[in-house]
């Protein structure tokens, strides 16, 4: 499972897996270290986060702010995530992108679906296809280390690849005060605002 909350609560001990192979047997809690310590361990090219459900469906290049690898650092000032998949339809289909953004233990904090939200996922003509968007995240956002999830869907139908567990590391934004909240000291994931 990749629901590290799921597997703290059900599990006294807990088995780690890398590429198939038994990485690790022990405590549910040492395990979760290790699984955590191989994602940020295992930089490389976002491709490699690539799992093929569809094979009529082929991702060529995975783009996030002008990088191509699986770690995107978002300074204090930035709050935009600008994602572009370049893909190859075998046929047309129903295809769009959903992204969901986790903490490290597969808590769901926010989820992006036009096809969930609209009701429509357009059909793309077979042959080359770019899909972009530009994802605004909350401006108040607290340091911390977050996992980046893309999947190109039919939404409420079918998925035809999962780009799962790209690292995402916020800086946080700074208060009037100074003080950067941050996710892990139990913050939260962003810092509410109020006027009165």
């Amino acid at each position: 499972s990749h629901n590290m909350a799921a597997v703290k609560m059900l599990c006294v001990n807990s088995v780690v897996l890398s590429e198939g192979l038994l990485e690790m047997v022990g405590p549910t809690d040492q395990c979760i270290e290790a699984y955590h310590g191989n994602l940020v361990n295992k930089a490389g090219s976002s491709l490699s986060n690539v799992q093929v459900v569809d094979r009529q469906v082929k991702v060529n290049s995975i783009t996030i702010n002008n990088n191509q690898t699986n770690q995107i650092v978002l300074p204090a000032e930035e709050r935009n995530l600008k994602i572009s998949i370049d893909t190859w339809l075998d046929s047309p289909k129903n295809i769009d992108l959903e992204i969901s953004i986790s903490d490290l233990n597969g808590t769901n904090l926010a989820t992006f679906s036009l096809g969930h939200d609209q009701g429509y996922t357009p059909l793309r003509s077979a042959g080359k296809y770019v899909i972009d968007y530009n994802i605004m995240l909350p401006v108040r956002m607290n340091k911390g280390e977050y996992l980046l999830h893309l999947y190109l869907t039919y939404a409420n139908y079918e998925y035809f690849t999962k780009i799962e567990n790209i690292q995402l590391l916020i800086d946080g934004v700074p208060t009037k005060s100074g003080k950067i909240h941050e996710y892990r000291a139990g913050s939260g994931w962003f810092t509410l605002e109020a006027s009165g």
